[in-house]
């Protein structure tokens, strides 16, 4: 999987304190049949379908992804892409615009601390059999549990996006040898995982879903060897921002309320000084 072309100029400058050559991609890994990830999303560039990063679907009008993703393009320069397992309008395609996006306010590139954010799309997803959410995990995941990444990175440095979504096991690690693997430390909010031979995630694999015992545990944050054997790649470990996350869906959720309320207000007084007038 990859880094979103359009936008590399400005992001590799801004990564080289990452341990060296830190951008993500999918490397190994077979090809997915439409609807076996019905929760995968792709996050695009507006009007373009040009990949920039993935994320998850976790409510009908929410995804989850990276901080990292949340700083390619304002929302207006953005859409998601759900219920296909390939790149085009095709049906059972949705292509839908983003309102807000909002990533943690601590989001730090060094070592991408706090690399998670959320996107508010404009309108509902149609959940069906192939466009559905994906509970979030709330407990810790245990070295060695199996977990599946999915996405449409590259399989080398700087290469191209993939047509068909692919899929791998990954085998999550403890942090102390994901740091002495690495060369870089780990933060407790932090979860590695490996893969066999040379699968991994690669270029443009940003925001990519971890998916353990059916639950999100991950998303996809970086990876510093695009796949070379026993080199762990590194995700946000969901289970520590179950918090952040409730409550952002909460603010967000309650601002459009608001805005709705204001909206139907001024509606109302339009009319009614428009009665009036008829009256007068």
């Amino acid at each position: 999987m990859e880094q979103l072309g359009t936008f590399v100029f400005v992001v590799i400058p801004l990564l080289a304190s990452v341990s060296g050559s830190a951008l993500p991609r999918i490397s190994g890994g077979t090809e997915t049949r439409i609807g076996e990830f019905p929760y995968q999303v792709a996050i695009v560039k507006s009007k373009t379908l040009t990949l920039r990063c993935a994320g998850a679907l976790v409510r009908d009008n929410y995804v989850l992804t990276s901080a990292f993703c949340a700083h390619l393009g304002t929302a207006s320069e953005t859409q998601v892409l759900v219920g296909n397992n390939n790149l085009t309008h095709e049906t059972p395609s949705q292509l839908l615009d983003v309102e807000v996006i909002r990533a943690h306010e601590d989001y730090n590139i060094d070592g991408r601390i706090n690399d998670l954010a959320i996107l508010k799309l404009r309108s509902n997803v149609r959940i069906q059999e192939t466009a559905d959410a994906v509970s979030v995990r709330s407990t810790s995941t245990a070295e060695g549990t199996i977990c599946t990444l999915t996405g449409w990175g590259s399989d080398i440095w700087n290469g191209q996006s993939f047509p068909v979504l692919r899929t791998l096991n990954l085998s999550i690690v403890n942090n102390e040898y994901c740091t002495t693997q690495l060369g870089q430390t780990i933060a407790s909010a932090q979860i590695c995982a490996v893969g066999s031979q040379e699968n991994n995630a690669c270029f443009l694999d940003e925001g990519d879903p971890l998916v353990c015992d059916g639950e999100l545990t991950g998303v996809m944050s970086h990876s510093v060897n695009c796949g070379k054997q026993n080199k762990p790649s590194v995700y946000t470990d969901l289970a520590k921002y179950t918090a952040w996350i409730e409550k952002t869906i909460s603010d967000l959720s309650s601002a459009t309320a608001k805005s709705f309320c204001r909206l139907t207000i001024l509606a109302m007084l339009v009319a009614i000084l428009t009665f009036w007038n008829t009256r007068t």
